[in-house]
């Protein structure tokens, strides 16, 4: 029995439509509300940063999916990378930070 989320999933998972069709290699795009839905297992970060007064930075977000809106800084962890590792390399790209230790 092939289980594969590209052959089970029948319906979009934001929506409820059924107009989710295959999209590429790992993902599907509903025809009613765009919502596009990546196949993949990659592991990801994200870090809360606050200020001295606890308020909490958001970032606007460069890149599809949902170009514009906001998010927490992170991103992707690499091959071999601990999250850790993972979080400080993110936060100096997309922000410029370092990580306190």
């Amino acid at each position: 029995m092939n289980t594969h989320p590209l052959k089970v999933l029948k319906y979009c998972p934001k929506c409820g439509s059924a107009e989710l069709h295959k999209s590429g290699d790992r993902s599907l795009k509903c025809a009613d509300c765009g919502f596009h839905f990546f196949i993949n297992s990659s592991a990801a970060v994200a870090a809360l940063v606050t200020d001295e007064s606890g308020k909490l930075m958001l970032v606007t977000r460069g890149v599809e999916p949902n170009y514009g809106k906001l998010d927490l800084p992170g991103g992707f962890i690499d091959p071999l990378e601990s999250a850790e590792d993972a979080v400080r390399r993110e936060l100096k790209e997309e922000l410029g930070l370092k990580v306190k230790t």
